[in-house]
């Protein structure tokens, strides 16, 4: 058998994430809940703790409790996602495969089985995808690259097809 250690350091980040990052995902009854990915895509992945800690990473709702949600509470947790795990993204973007990608297309509505053209499609549009504008903050760059993002899902048309982007 052969192990994929690339692969199996990013799950093993994850799940240490997963552990050591509290939850903060929960609302208050003031609050509508955060949108979770419906795509079971991320329940089904290779390790499912990963997903799992992924979307409650990215699922903030602090501020909540003062009667009105902080800002990130409406960013699509795609864009949240990136901010937090950019590096990663970026350089299995360039590689066309990974973990951390998968995550990605599970946030982008993708199913499993669109993952490779998913992973394909970035990896061809790596320049046009990581060199935001430099003005904005790395937040807004986050939000920048996930309506690219969006956009090549949107506008490829086996991804079209697959994929169900809901922001």
């Amino acid at each position: 058998m052969i192990v994929d250690f690339r692969r199996l350091s990013a799950v093993f980040f994850i799940f240490c994430w997963s552990i050591l990052v509290p939850d903060t995902g929960t609302a208050r009854h003031k609050c509508p809940s955060p949108p979770q990915p419906t795509n079971p895509f991320l329940t089904t992945t290779f390790v499912p703790s990963a997903s799992s800690a992924a979307t409650t990473k990215v699922s903030n709702t602090s501020g909540c409790g003062r009667g009105h949600p902080s800002d990130s509470f409406y960013r699509p947790q795609g864009a949240i996602y990136i901010e937090e795990m950019r590096e990663q993204v970026s350089e299995q973007s360039a590689q066309g495969d990974g973990a951390f990608l998968e995550v990605l297309a599970g946030f982008a509505g993708c199913p499993a089985t669109a993952f490779d053209s998913f992973a394909t499609s970035l990896q061809g549009n790596y320049a046009r995808l990581f060199n935001p504008p430099h003005r904005l903050s790395l937040s807004e760059q986050a939000d920048w690259i996930w309506q690219e993002v969006e956009t090549i899902v949107e506008t490829q048309e086996e991804l079209q097809a697959l994929c169900s982007v809901a922001s």
